[in-house]
């Protein structure tokens, strides 16, 4: 029983941060207009360090 709830856990979290890495990519489309800030920057690491981009794009 145990054993399921993990992986049930695991497949949670990791939809979760696919949700949140796409948000990190919708929201770098909605900053492109604007002037490069280092917030722009930071999201841009994002996309290649998947753990930081999918906290970024809940933000």
């Amino acid at each position: 029983m145990k054993a399921y709830f993990l992986q049930f856990a695991g497949i949670v979290l990791f939809v979760l941060a696919f949700i949140g890495w796409l948000g990190n990519i919708y929201k770098i489309f909605e900053m492109a207009d604007g002037p490069v800030t280092a917030m722009l920057i930071i999201r841009i690491v994002g996309v290649f360090f998947a753990p930081m981009g999918s906290l970024l794009g809940y933000m």
